[in-house]
């Protein structure tokens, strides 16, 4: 191709993510190597030796984060006919330019910076934008981020949307806790709260069948009176359980996939159904066909892929997890009490930590609730460094909110 071909970082990360990934190979003889700005990605899909992920473990990705290669590897492949029409349509567009600069009355200021900053796209520089435009681009992302759809995690869960803020598209929200303390009951009533609202949810329930899922939020909803009644319901509360699950099911809004584990068939249903919210319990439990090493690489490929899918169907993820056990002796626990935790954390937007206080030995089992905390240890785009107060009430398997 020609010496003032154009590459663009998109198109360029676009074309390197799908060659280290296997695909669209072929072209790689159709770029020169003076074209990419990344040598490390560059020689890696050449090699073809290396995935997007162990590349990021050995610190050969040239400073691109592993979601943007991830994202780019998911994104739609620009052909060559594509770049090569960009490129001209802005060696056109500076011709244009250049002559109307020579026009009675033109402004000449205007005129020139913005041929300076064709330029510089053809040429592969960085343009930073005037300072004139700072204020309206300012107010710009304002206005988009405040007409962006979100979801609040709804009953049980107020004070937690109103401190953290609402679930936004495109997140992906890590919820862990040590086994037994109700994080899958925590993410069922979130995730059943949000379809309540007209939004489309998807439910992942890996460690569950969807008869147990079903009891839980059957119990959650208060369709009966306890578990007892669950075990030997009457005639009526067979009614009752009939008329609220064929209302589930009616609305399409809540919807179970029992058993799927694969990451790939996760991505592939979010692309086919375009939900609002994903609910994943757990990641432990989730494959990949990719290749990985073991667990950090695996959890980096899966929390990588998650958020590009996150990013690109506009969805949001919230992916269920297991805080170490060394998180049992500390009152408040930190990113690095996550499992994994560089590779759990470090594609997530949000990251809620749930820890419990035991009940009262001398409190009946009938009675007792646990005291649980949901610390916010991350929150991109809000506050973090806090903490909010539930009971969890493990007969009906349903959080209420206290303040403390």
């Amino acid at each position: 191709m020609s010496s003032n071909f154009y590459l663009d970082r998109t198109s360029e990360l676009t074309l390197l993510a799908n060659w280290i990934e296997g695909k669209n190979r072929g072209d790689l003889a159709l770029f020169e190597p003076s074209l990419f700005m990344f040598p490390n990605l560059y020689r890696a899909a050449i090699d073809g030796n290396k995935t997007p992920v162990q590349l990021y473990t050995e610190k050969k990705t040239d400073g691109v984060t592993i979601t943007e290669l991830m994202t780019a590897a998911h994104g739609n492949f620009p052909t060559a006919d594509y770049l090569e029409s960009k490129a001209m349509a802005l060696l056109v567009q500076r011709n244009k330019l250049a002559e109307n600069i020579k026009q009675p009355g033109a402004d000449v200021a205007a005129i020139t910076a913005k041929l300076l900053q064709i330029q510089a796209a053809i040429d592969k520089r960085e343009v930073k934008p005037a300072a004139a435009n700072l204020s309206d681009n300012f107010i710009k992302q304002l206005e988009e981020k405040a007409s962006a759809k979100t979801m609040r995690y709804g009953r049980g869960f107020e004070n937690l949307t109103k401190r953290a803020g609402a679930i936004r598209r495109g997140q992906l929200i890590v919820l862990a806790a040590r086994p037994a303390t109700g994080k899958s009951a925590a993410a069922l009533q979130i995730g059943y709260n949000i379809a309540e609202k007209g939004n489309k949810v998807l439910f992942f329930p890996l460690e569950m069948t969807t008869q147990e899922t079903l009891e839980r939020l059957i119990l959650q909803q208060q369709i009966i009176d306890s578990q007892t009644s669950l075990s030997a319901p009457t005639a009526e509360e067979l009614n009752s359980i009939k008329s609220f699950l064929d209302d589930v099911e009616a609305s399409d809004k809540f919807n179970i996939y029992e058993g799927v584990n694969q990451l790939e068939t996760i991505t592939q249903t979010i692309k086919e159904q375009r939900p609002d919210l994903v609910v994943i319990d757990q990641l432990t439990q989730v494959r990949t066909s990719h290749r990985t090493k073991d667990i950090r690489e695996r959890y980096i490929q899966v929390t990588a892929d998650l958020k590009a899918a996150a990013i690109q169907y506009q969805t949001a993820i919230l992916l269920l997890t297991q805080l170490n056990r060394a998180a049992t002796d500390k009152s408040a626990p930190t990113l690095e009490n996550l499992h994994e935790s560089d590779a759990t954390g470090q594609n997530a937007d949000v990251v809620l930590l749930m820890t419990k206080e035991e009940a009262d030995s001398r409190t009946p089992d009938f009675a007792r609730s646990d005291k649980i905390t949901i610390h916010v240890v991350k929150n991109r785009g809000g506050r973090d460094g806090f903490r909010i107060g539930e009971v969890f009430n493990g007969e009906r398997y349903t959080f209420s909110g206290i303040s403390y």
